[in-house]
């Protein structure tokens, strides 16, 4: 997955930056990290790729697999 498969995930989720980082708790400034890696400043972590692969393609909510 490179910066633009990135955005183009997030953007057929339909989240914002703001709402992905949410999603994968990342904290109140965790939209920074998205947006440094949709504009390929940093490189994508592979533990968000798979993260990502979850939201769009399997029917398992995410929120149930970080609930604690």
């Amino acid at each position: 997955m490179n910066a633009d498969d990135f955005r183009a995930a997030r953007k057929r989720m339909g989240h914002t930056q703001h709402t992905l980082a949410a999603s994968l708790l990342m904290g109140k400034h965790g939209w920074q990290s998205v947006s440094a890696w949709e504009n390929g400043k940093h490189p994508i972590p592979g533990p968000v790729k798979v993260a990502m692969h979850h939201l769009e393609h399997c029917d398992y909510p995410y929120s149930a697999m970080v609930a604690n």
